[in-house]
């Protein structure tokens, strides 16, 4: 009997995610079929059905890719805070990261889809749900160490402040879709002020505040 590689299956894994992910952007969920998957992934339908037993598993796939990437991001920024690092130059730099793989068109358009399958499907509507909720929990994590350390206003509520700010990081991905208005610098810029402002000390004036404009 012939020995299965794990290594070789994440590789055909990854490659039939990514052929999908080219087929969403360019025709959405439901107008893709598998076939067209199997003829960009260079697959057969087969073959492809023992990776994957149906679209919607190959789309949990992908939101379970993107939660996994946010969720290193996230870890490795609350070690960083953890060890000494200013908390505000290391959202910076979490912000910017967002923008670099979240920020575009067809990021921007691919959310819009995942939002719009939700809608329409209760299981997968569960499971973004529970992504969501793990990866707020990350988020508070690093708010509550920025406010035990006095870098962020110590009245603030963590879990209210990690919703309206992983909410702005969602709207201006949907927007920077469908508007195309706002360049990436621009989005990173106006994320990272919103994010000092609101985050920032209360005793802070607005003159100590870093100006990024």
């Amino acid at each position: 009997m012939r020995t299965v590689n794990p290594q070789k299956v994440e590789i055909r894994k990854r490659e039939i995610v990514e052929a999908a992910k080219i087929c969403f952007e360019q025709r959405g969920f439901h107008s893709t079929t598998m076939a067209e998957i199997c003829a960009k992934a260079s697959i057969s339908p087969g073959a492809l059905y023992r990776y994957f037993d149906s679209k919607e598993s190959i789309i949990a796939a992908m939101a379970e890719d993107d939660q996994f990437r946010a969720m290193q991001s996230f870890k490795s920024a609350l070690s960083e805070i953890q060890n000494g690092a200013d908390f505000f130059q290391t959202m910076d730099k979490l912000l910017d990261d967002v923008v670099t793989n979240y920020c575009t068109k067809e990021q921007g358009a691919m959310a819009a889809e995942l939002i719009s399958e939700a809608m329409r499907n209760p299981i997968f509507a569960e499971s973004c749900s529970r992504a969501y909720m793990d990866l707020h929990s990350h988020f508070c994590a690093i708010l509550e160490c920025g406010q035990k350390l006095r870098h962020i206003d110590e009245s603030l509520n963590i879990a209210e402040a990690a919703t309206m700010i992983m909410a702005s990081v969602d709207g201006m991905v949907l927007r920077m879709a469908f508007c195309g208005d706002v360049s990436n610098i621009e989005a990173s810029r106006w994320l990272k002020n919103f994010c000092q402002r609101y985050l920032s000390p209360k005793s802070q004036t607005q003159s100590q505040i870093k100006n990024r404009a």
